[in-house]
C-alpha cells in the first residue's frame, strides 16, 4: 500500500533484510530507497491486533540506527503512523518529492 500511494517502484525497496545491531542479527520489515539508492524509509509491519505503541516505534528506530532514514512509517495493516526526526506527522511526499534528496 505505502508503495502504490507514494509512487514508488518496487525495485528501490528490500523486504525482510538482516541487519547487525550491536553483535545481534536483527530482521527489518521493508526499508525504501531514493534514486540515489540511499536508504530513505524504514517500515516496520506488524500483524492488525498489534498496537502501533512506543515499543514498536522503538524498535524501528533502533534499525534506524544504523540505516540512518529520513522517515520512519509503523503499521498493522488497520493503522499506520509516519514519522520524522521522531516527531509524528500525517503526509509522506510522493516518490517523485523525495527522490531528488539525499
Amino acid at each position: 500500500m505505502l508503495l502504490h500511494i507514494t509512487n514508488i517502484p518496487h525495485h528501490l525497496s528490500l523486504w525482510r533484510k538482516e541487519i547487525e545491531l550491536n553483535g545481534i542479527k536483527k530482521r527489518y520489515d521493508v526499508v525504501v530507497y531514493n534514486k540515489q539508492l540511499q536508504p530513505f524509509i524504514i517500515v516496520e509491519c506488524k500483524a492488525p491486533g498489534v498496537e502501533l505503541s512506543q515499543d514498536v516505534l522503538e524498535q524501528a528506530s533502533r534499525y534506524n540506527l544504523i540505516l540512518n532514514v529520513e522517515y520512519v512509517f509503523i503499521t498493522n495493516g488497520l493503522n499506520d503512523q509516519l514519522y520524522k526526526a521522531g516527531t509524528m506527522i500525517n503526509d509522506l511526499p510522493r516518490f517523485d518529492e523525495f527522490s531528488g534528496n539525499g
